[in-house]
């Protein structure tokens, strides 16, 4: 886990969770002029512990990762912690699984590479925390 402070003024608090490293990277240098304090995991299964712990605004999560799929990740954060808003990130599009992660309370779905306008709308659409 890693804690990146981007500004120091009621930021808001944001958990990556990809299981590629360079992910966070990609997301924390397109963020790094937004007011967020953002947390990486790589693995899913502590990144349920960190949510259970911390209060997260927003979770961006992949879907395909190796020991926790996102769609379980999203099930598992839905049933204890519904106000958390989850945006899960794929680079395999495919319309029933976005359909599927609608279901299950996923408030954005993005299409890697993410472009920063594309997760900058969907973190702005988030309302009620920005």
């Amino acid at each position: 886990m890693t804690v990146f402070q981007m500004k120091k003024n009621k930021s808001k608090k944001i958990l990556v969770i990809d299981d590629e490293p360079s992910m966070h990277e990609v997301i924390l240098k397109q963020l790094k002029n937004e007011n967020f304090e953002i947390t990486t995991s790589c693995d899913p299964k502590e990144a349920l512990k960190l949510i259970n712990m911390k209060d997260f605004d927003v979770v961006l999560c992949d879907i395909f990762m190796n020991n926790l799929s996102g769609i379980e990740v999203l099930k598992k954060v839905k049933f204890n912690r519904p106000d958390v808003k989850i945006i899960l990130m794929t680079g395999y599009y495919d319309t029933d699984l976005e359909v599927e992660a609608k279901k299950y309370g996923s408030t954005d779905f993005l299409t890697k590479p993410i472009k920063k306008t594309d997760l900058i709308n969907a973190l702005n659409t988030q309302k009620h925390i920005f």
